[in-house]
C-alpha cells in the first residue's frame, strides 16, 4: 500500500468513528428527554455562582456518568453536558422557584435526589445526594424552598 491509500483508510476511519459518536449521542439525548428539556428550558446568560465539574446524573432511564457540569447560578440550576458528548445536548437552566426536588433511595439502598420540573412534560433529573449538598451549600433558601414544594406535593396527593 501507498501513502496515499493509507491516509485515506485512516481519515475514512476518524471520519466514520465521528459519525457514529454523533449518531450515538444524538439518540441518547432524543431517548432520555434531554433535547425536549433543553428546548423548553434554554439556557440563558446568567452569572455563574458556582460550577461542579464532572458529575453524574440520570435523565429517565440514560446515565450521564461524570460527563456533566452542574452550575448554580442566580437564576437556577444549569446542567451542562461537557464536550465531546455535548452533541444534542444543548445546556439547560431550571430556575429558582420552577422544580421541586425530593430525596430518595436508588435500588433501596443509595440515597438520591430527583429534581422534577413544575411542567409535567418535562422529565426528571436524579443527582446523586452529595452534589445536591453540595448545591444546597451553595444555593441555601432557593434549594431548600423546591425541597419544601416536593413536600407540598407529596401531601396534597
Amino acid at each position: 500500500m501507498n501513502a496515499f491509500t493509507i491516509a485515506l483508510i485512516v481519515v475514512g476511519a476518524v471520519a466514520g468513528v465521528a459519525a457514529i459518536f454523533g449518531v450515538v449521542t444524538f439518540v441518547l439525548a432524543t431517548l432520555s428527554g434531554w433535547k425536549s428539556l433543553a428546548q423548553r428550558r434554554p439556557d440563558r446568560d446568567v452569572p455563574l455562582v458556582q460550577r461542579f465539574r464532572w458529575q453524574s446524573l440520570r435523565v429517565n432511564r440514560v446515565s450521564y456518568n461524570n460527563c456533566v457540569a452542574v452550575d448554580v447560578t442566580t437564576e437556577g440550576v444549569r446542567f451542562r453536558v461537557m464536550w465531546p458528548f455535548s452533541h444534542s445536548h444543548a445546556p439547560v437552566l431550571l430556575p429558582w422557584g420552577q422544580f421541586a426536588v425530593q430525596r430518595g433511595k436508588a435500588f433501596k439502598l443509595v440515597p438520591v435526589v430527583t429534581i422534577v420540573p413544575d411542567d409535567p412534560r418535562d422529565v426528571t433529573i436524579r443527582i446523586t445526594s452529595r452534589l445536591a449538598e453540595q448545591i444546597e451549600s451553595v444555593a441555601g433558601e432557593y434549594w431548600r424552598a423546591a425541597l419544601d414544594r416536593a413536600a407540598v406535593r407529596s401531601s396534597d396527593a
